[in-house]
This record gives structure tokens, C-alpha cells and sequence, in this order.
């Protein structure tokens, strides 16, 4: 559902793209794997608006797939949280796939980041920004994160 690349044609009503732009997009239906993917205005159904945005040049194609849904998701649990930014509150992540993503953002809102994984991610996790890193294999996770502001894990 997540895909980047160069926009190789344009329908004649799209204004905000050319030929050549750089973007990335959730389809929302699936087609990430095709080589090439024509993107609707709406899906049809509950006429959800599909976006398309320009890549930023500082990533790459690949960094820039992975931000439509992991990104969202991240958001949507953070503002479903009521964090903001000067909120005091705390955030442990279970380490996964799209683990950077959520960091940054809770970072952006000024929340303090756990990272929990197992021994071998403990030096990617602190190279990654964590505040805190917890080892679920030797640190009794539950005692740990018990008073924080909010708990999210993904």
C-alpha cells in the first residue's frame, strides 16, 4: 500500500504535480509491488481522499515508502493520546520495523521515549534517539514503565 518513485504521467486536471516529481503516497488499496500505480483523486467506497506528496530530497526512495502508513499511524495514536508539545509524558515503543518514525514524532512533541527490545537492538535503539532503553529479556518490564504518563506500544 506505501510506494515512491518518479511521476511518469499526469491526468489532465492535476495542477499540483509534473512529470518527473519525486513523491511518495499510500495507495490505499494495495499495488505497492507494481511497477507502475495510477493513483485516483478519491477511492470509491467511503471516498477517501488518496494524498500524494513530494519525496523530500534528504530521503530516499525506500525511507520515503515508509512514512505514509507507519508515519499516520504514529500520529493518530499520539494526537489520540492528547500529547502536545510542553505535555509532560512518557512513551515506551516496542523496537519494530517502523520504531523511528514514532520516535521522531513523539520526540517533536516533547515526550520522553523508552525503547523496549531485546539485547542485540539495545545499541540501534540508543543510536536511534531513545531516552530509555529497556531489555525485556532481563528487566521486569511491567515494574518499569507503572506511573508513566501514558503508555503506547505498537
Amino acid at each position: 500500500m506505501e510506494i515512491s518513485g518518479v511521476i511518469d504521467s499526469v491526468g489532465g486536471s492535476v495542477e499540483k504535480f509534473r512529470v518527473g516529481d519525486e513523491v511518495f503516497a499510500s495507495t490505499g488499496f494495495g499495488g505497492g509491488y507494481a511497477e507502475y500505480v495510477c493513483l485516483p483523486r478519491y477511492r470509491r467506497g467511503r471516498r477517501v481522499v488518496i494524498e500524494v506528496a513530494k519525496k523530500p530530497q534528504i530521503l530516499t526512495f525506500e525511507e520515503a515508502a515508509a512514512v505514509p502508513i507507519g508515519g499516520m499511524t504514529a500520529l493518530a495514536f499520539l494526537r489520540k493520546a492528547n500529547v502536545k508539545n510542553g505535555t509532560e509524558s512518557s512513551c515506551v515503543w516496542r523496537v519494530g520495523k517502523r520504531w523511528h518514525l514514532r520516535r521522531q514524532l513523539a520526540k517533536y512533541y516533547g515526550t520522553e521515549v523508552t525503547g523496549v527490545c531485546s539485547t542485540s537492538n539495545l545499541e540501534l535503539v540508543k543510536s536511534l534517539g531513545a531516552d530509555v532503553m529497556i531489555d525485556y529479556a532481563k528487566e521486569d518490564f511491567a515494574k518499569m514503565v507503572r506511573g508513566m504518563t501514558w503508555f503506547l506500544t505498537l
